[in-house]
């Protein structure tokens, strides 16, 4: 976890604000890709619950997803009034091709809840949701906890222009290396493609000039690579 260079003011907050913080109750049902049913709560529970008792200490809630071609990363961050806090490392989802909007939204609001009850230390739902998103039974996307009933899943942002997209640790993304969920993507769409060998050497040349070497020319052959399977590459 990253925090700012002095954190006497909000640990001392925390530690009178968490006690307060009554876990909310797990109506929600969702379910697995082999059928095991779990309960969860939604992300907006979370939130009312935590709110106000870290509004008493001067703690206010902080959370962004950014989305590129490739995945979806969130950062929370619990802020102090001070200007002391505390931040998540990154969490990064991928987003498979042809995934909706709709199930990007969904997918950013499991990043969000997961992590909110991470940093809170709130009794997480069972770990077969952490299996459902890893395993999605449509086999498309990643399966998450719907939205709170009367809300609208929020909308995929659009991936912002290679020179102004930022990686999620702040660093401009052509500086970031690729991550591991980026390169088992790309392993994938190469076995799904069959490529291999030469034919492997000549498609990254024609998508990105070269092998991968930055976290935005990873993102660029993941798009290259997914467009040539809705092509009906690799069928």
């Amino acid at each position: 976890m990253r925090h700012s260079s002095d954190i006497d003011q909000i640990a001392a907050a925390l530690a009178t604000a968490l006690p307060a913080i009554v876990p909310p109750k797990r109506t929600k049902t969702g379910r697995t890709s082999t059928g095991e049913e779990y309960l969860y709560a939604e992300l907006a529970d979370d939130l009312n619950a935590a709110k106000r008792p870290l509004a008493k200490v001067g703690i206010v809630i902080m959370q962004e997803s950014i989305a590129t071609s490739a995945a979806v990363v969130t950062t929370t961050r619990l802020q102090h009034n001070s200007g002391q806090y505390f931040e998540t490392e990154p969490l990064e989802l991928p987003l498979l091709c042809n995934m909706s909007a709709p199930e990007i939204g969904a997918l950013i609001t499991y990043g969000r809840r997961y992590q909110l009850e991470g940093v809170l230390g709130m009794s997480a739902q069972h770990d077969s949701d952490a299996a459902s998103a890893a395993v999605p039974p449509s086999g498309r996307g990643i399966s998450t906890a719907p939205a709170s009933p009367g809300s609208t899943a929020p909308a995929a942002p659009r991936p912002a222009p290679p020179h102004q997209r930022k990686g999620a640790a702040g660093a401009d993304a052509g500086d970031r290396k690729p991550s591991g969920t980026q390169r088992s993507m790309i392993t994938a769409r190469f076995k799904k493609l069959g490529l291999e060998g030469a034919a492997l050497d000549d498609f990254m040349r024609a998508a990105i000039g070269k092998a991968p070497a930055t976290y935005e020319q990873a993102s660029a052959l993941i798009t290259a690579l997914d467009a040539e399977i809705a092509r009906g590459g690799g069928e």
